[in-house]
């Protein structure tokens, strides 16, 4: 019974945070968000991540603008459009990011 109570307080959190409700329920609903997930290993996981994904991905890039003036199809002075694209499986997320690198 007292799991069903809990329940209960879970969903009218949530459904008072998302009509905007009160401070204490948004309060509540940290709470409750804390309970199902640990913050900060989510938090120190997706900066790892992040910072995997750059420097992995300056690298290559760095690798193929080099290999691209070395055989002579870049000049040096070139913009390349640029995009990334970000997933999360298992819950459909994507983020895609544009933007430009330049070499001079």
């Amino acid at each position: 019974m007292a799991s069903h109570w809990r329940k209960w307080g879970i969903v009218r959190a949530i459904r008072s945070r998302n009509r905007g409700g009160s401070t204490a329920a948004a309060q509540a609903y940290n709470v409750v968000m804390e309970a199902i997930m640990n913050e900060d290993v989510f938090n120190n996981s997706i900066r790892k991540f992040l910072k995997t994904l750059g420097v992995s991905a300056q690298r290559e890039i760095e690798k193929a603008v080099r290999q691209g003036l070395a055989e002579g199809r870049l000049k040096g002075n070139e913009k390349f459009p640029a995009k990334a694209t970000v997933t999360l499986g298992g819950i459909g997320f994507s983020h895609e990011i544009k933007g430009e690198i330049e070499l001079e």
